[in-house]
């Protein structure tokens, strides 16, 4: 498959507001299927002008990259280009993220398999076999 990249990426922040009313803050705005729509929190990236009217839609948006396709196109990867002013700048900040989502991750599969254990009616992990026998004994 073609990848090119996309070196024009747009990542100026616009205000936009809730739907009940508020001001949001400020948001990455993004293009999904011809229409425009906020990304809120994280870092977004942004289609360039010029992708956008050559008809690109947006395939999928992680927080360094977004990928485009279109008919008769190779897929564009444009990658996060952070403003000067951005807190975010280095790939430190999008490494410690994904191992904090990988451990946020890990931590819920061992709440879940708890949980199921518990649904089951067997004992749950650490827990020792005799101590419900009052319980029993009622």
């Amino acid at each position: 498959m073609d990848v090119l990249v996309l070196t024009e990426t747009r990542t100026e922040m616009t205000m936009c507001s809730l739907s009940g009313g508020g001001m949001g803050g400020t948001n990455y705005p993004l293009e999904r299927e011809g229409r425009m729509v906020t990304a809120t929190g994280g870092i977004a990236v942004l289609l360039s002008r010029r992708a956008r009217e050559l008809g690109f839609q947006t395939e999928r948006a992680t927080e360094a990259a977004v990928f485009v396709q279109a008919p008769g196109f190779p897929l564009i990867v444009g990658l996060y280009d952070p403003p000067e002013d951005s807190t975010h700048e280095n790939d430190g900040f999008l490494e410690e993220r994904k191992w904090r989502k990988r451990e946020e991750k890990e931590s819920k599969e061992g709440t879940n398999e708890r949980m199921k254990c518990a649904c089951a009616g067997t004992s749950m992990p650490g827990q020792h076999e005799g101590g419900n026998e009052k319980s029993r004994e009622s």
